[in-house]
């Protein structure tokens, strides 16, 4: 059984408007159901050890404050080593919601995630939300269809040009990606900018969206990731 590492947001990488432990074990219940096992760890110098043992690590954290205060910190200087060898070793990646504004103290997180936040960046009040596939023939959407959500509609996020749009949604008369994927079979990562708060996991096809993307992103043949 394959085994994920769920980074919830805490302490260093926390924010006011996420309740990031509630959404991570909201994740781990989906992975669960599809056969994955889970262990969902905040984000504390300790927790990057249980990355030596993942077959995947979905990051679930935000912006933090004041990460500068501490960067000196030898805990998160070895830390921060774990999570650099992981992501520089292409092992299988999933960043959600705000994982596009976090760590921006560790040297090729965006690099490896494909998408961040920038100044332009925003999204209009939180609501029920229409979810558009723009590349219905990739495993991970292939089979379903537009769908609705209540979610934040993260806009204007600036995503590499390697990488793939599979799902959008539509704000100011244009398209905005939400979840981006890269297709090299050597460093399969996935960022999906849903999952502001428990809501959006009540969302039936949103849970589907999501199995299909940790399948996908663990290197499950095709058709064992439509079956989801």
């Amino acid at each position: 059984m394959a085994h994920a590492v769920i980074i919830a947001g805490t302490g260093r990488y926390d924010d006011p408007w996420h309740d990031f432990p509630a959404t991570s074990y909201q994740i781990a219940a989906v992975l669960q159901d599809s056969g994955i096992s889970c262990e969902v760890r905040g984000t504390k110098p300790t927790t990057f050890r249980a990355l030596a043992d993942a077959d995947l690590v979905v990051v679930n954290s935000g912006k933090g404050w004041n990460v500068d205060l501490d960067s000196a910190d030898q805990r998160w200087t070895d830390a921060h080593k774990v999570l650099i060898e992981y992501i520089q070793a292409g092992r299988p990646l999933i960043g959600v919601h705000t994982a596009c504004n976090t760590f921006h103290d560790v040297p090729g997180w965006y690099e490896r995630l494909g998408v961040r936040w920038t100044a332009d960046s925003m999204h209009p009040p939180i609501s029920q939300a229409r979810v558009e596939i723009t590349v219905p023939e990739h495993p991970i959407v292939d089979g379903l269809e537009a769908f609705e959500v209540f979610d934040e509609r993260y806009s204007y996020l600036q995503a590499d040009n390697d990488r793939q749009v599979l799902v959008s949604q539509q704000h100011d008369d244009r398209p905005h990606p939400l979840v981006v994927v890269s297709d090299d079979p050597d460093r399969r990562t996935v960022y999906d900018a849903l999952g502001h708060g428990v809501e959006s996991y009540e969302s039936p096809e949103r849970r589907r969206l999501l199995a299909r993307e940790a399948a996908w992103a663990l290197g499950l043949d095709d058709p064992k990731v439509r079956a989801l």
